[in-house]
C-alpha cells in the first residue's frame, strides 16, 4: 500500500505541476496577446502614413537649407511646421483638425517677464504665488508666453514684425532646484514640462486638474486659489486632454574661442490639446516619435530667427553709436 500511495502522490504532483505550468503559459499568451492588441491600437492605420507623413518629413528637413540659403523665412517655417504637427496629431487618431489645437510658448526670465506679468495680472493672477505681480515674479525663475497657436481654421504667430498676443496667458516657472526663496506652487502642463526637461501627458486633464490642486499641491495652493484654477480649467472646454513637450534649443552656446558657455538648453513647449479625452489614443509615446522631426525644426527655425533679430539689434545700436 505505501508503495501505492507514493506512485498515486507523485501523479497528483506531476498533475498540479502541469496545470500549473499550463496556467501560467495561458497567462502568459494572455499578455503577449494584450499587449500587441494594445501596440496595434497605437499604431495608426491610413494613407497618411504611408505616403504624406513620408513627404512631410522630407519638407521639414529641406526647410533647414531653405533657410540657410535664404529662400525661406524662418518663422514661416515655424507656422508650417506648427499646422503640420496639429494635421499629423488630427491623423493618428483619426480625428478631424479641428478636435486638436496647438500652442507654442517661449520661456522669458523674471527680469523680462515682469512688466507682461503686471500688464496681464487681472487675468493670470490665479497662477501665481503672491499679492501683486511684483510680488509674484520675485518668487519665480520666469513665465511660459505663448508665441504661436493653431487653432480651428489657421495658425498665427504672435513674434516678428511687432505682433503681440492679446490678453496672453502667462505660466510661472520655477526650475527643479529652485533656491529656497522661491515659491514652493507648481503649475502642471506646460510648466511642469519645461521644468522637468520631460513630456507631460494628461489623458483626462480635468482629473489631473483635481490631483494637482487638492491633494498634490494643498499644502501650498490655497483654496480660494485652487476653486478659481479649477473653474478656470473648467470653464476651458478645449483642454480636456493634454500633451505638452519641452523642446530644446538647437545649439549650445559658445564664446569666441568655441568654448561651450552654456549647452542646450529648454526654452520652448509645445502644449497639442483636445476637447476630448485620451488625446492621441491615450498613449503618445509613438506620436513623441513621429513629431521629432518637427519639433527639431521648430528649434532649429527659432533660434535662427532670434540670432538674426539679434544681429539686427547691434547694427542698430552700433548705428546709432556712430
Amino acid at each position: 500500500m505505501p508503495e501505492v500511495q507514493c506512485i498515486a502522490i507523485f501523479v497528483v504532483a506531476i498533475s498540479l505541476i502541469k496545470a500549473l505550468a499550463d496556467a501560467l503559459q495561458s497567462f502568459l499568451e494572455r499578455q503577449t496577446e494584450k499587449k500587441r492588441i494594445e501596440q496595434e491600437h497605437l499604431v495608426p492605420s491610413g494613407h497618411y502614413f504611408l505616403t504624406t507623413y513620408v513627404d512631410t518629413v522630407r519638407e521639414v528637413l529641406n526647410d533647414r537649407y531653405l533657410i540657410d540659403s535664404g529662400d525661406k523665412q524662418p518663422l514661416d517655417v515655424i507656422r508650417d511646421s506648427l499646422s503640420q504637427i496639429r494635421e499629423l496629431a488630427s491623423k493618428y487618431e483619426d480625428e478631424s483638425t479641428d478636435t486638436i489645437s496647438i500652442n507654442l510658448m517661449i520661456s522669458m526670465r523674471t527680469d523680462e517677464s515682469e512688466e507682461e506679468v503686471s500688464k496681464n495680472w487681472k487675468k493670470i493672477h490665479m497662477f501665481f504665488d503672491g499679492a501683486s505681480a511684483k510680488a509674484a515674479c520675485a518668487q519665480i525663475d520666469g513665465v511660459l508666453i505663448p508665441i504661436a497657436v493653431a487653432h480651428k481654421n489657421s495658425t498665427n504667430l504672435f513674434i516678428g514684425d511687432g505682433k503681440t498676443k492679446e490678453d496672453p496667458l502667462l505660466l510661472p516657472i520655477v526650475e527643479e532646484d529652485g533656491h529656497a526663496t522661491k515659491t514652493q506652487q507648481r503649475v502642471i502642463g506646460a510648466p511642469k514640462a519645461f521644468s522637468t526637461n520631460h513630456p507631460q501627458y494628461y489623458p483626462n486633464f480635468l482629473s489631473s486638474v483635481d490631483d494637482w490642486l487638492f491633494r498634490e499641491q494643498r499644502r501650498y495652493i490655497n483654496s480660494e486659489q485652487a476653486e478659481l484654477l479649477y473653474k478656470y480649467y473648467l470653464d476651458d472646454g478645449s483642454a480636456r486632454s493634454l500633451l505638452s513637450i519641452p523642446i530644446s534649443s538647437a545649439y549650445q552656446k559658445v564664446d569666441e574661442h568655441e568654448h561651450e558657455i552654456e549647452g542646450k538648453t529648454t526654452n520652448l513647449v509645445l502644449n497639442v490639446y483636445a476637447r476630448h479625452e485620451n488625446l492621441l489614443r491615450g498613449n503618445p509615446s509613438i506620436f513623441l516619435g513621429l513629431a521629432q522631426p518637427l519639433l527639431d525644426t521648430i528649434s532649429y527655425a527659432l533660434d535662427i530667427w532670434m540670432l538674426d533679430v539679434e544681429v539686427e539689434v547691434d547694427g542698430s545700436e552700433n548705428n546709432d553709436s556712430d
